[in-house]
C-alpha cells in the first residue's frame, strides 16, 4: 500500500473511532487494530496521538476551506455577495 494511501486509511479508521468512543477512550492502538497494522507501522506514519489529532484537524479544515472557496469564486453579482454573507452570519 502506498503511503498516501495508508495515512488515509489511518486517518479514516481513526476518525470513526474518535466519533464513536471519544478522544480520551481511542488509543493509538485501538487505531492500529482497526487498520489491521502494527503500532510501529503507525508510528513511522504518525508519531503521537496529537500528530494523529491534528492531521484530522487538517484533513477537515482544508475540506471546509474548499467549500467556502468554492462558494465565494461562485459569487456573480453584489446581489449573490451579500446572500453569501447573510448566510455566513
Amino acid at each position: 500500500m502506498k503511503q498516501n494511501n495508508m495515512k488515509e486509511t489511518i486517518l479514516s479508521a481513526a476518525t470513526d473511532l474518535i466519533i464513536k468512543q471519544g478522544i480520551k477512550n481511542t488509543s493509538l492502538a485501538d487505531i492500529a487494530k482497526a487498520t489491521n497494522i502494527s503500532k510501529g507501522t503507525l508510528y513511522y506514519h504518525y508519531s503521537s496521538k496529537n500528530d494523529l489529532i491534528c492531521a484530522i484537524a487538517d484533513m477537515h479544515l482544508e475540506a471546509i476551506t474548499k467549500s467556502v472557496l468554492d462558494c465565494v469564486y461562485g459569487i456573480g453579482t453584489d446581489d449573490d455577495s451579500v446572500n453569501m454573507v447573510n448566510l455566513i452570519m
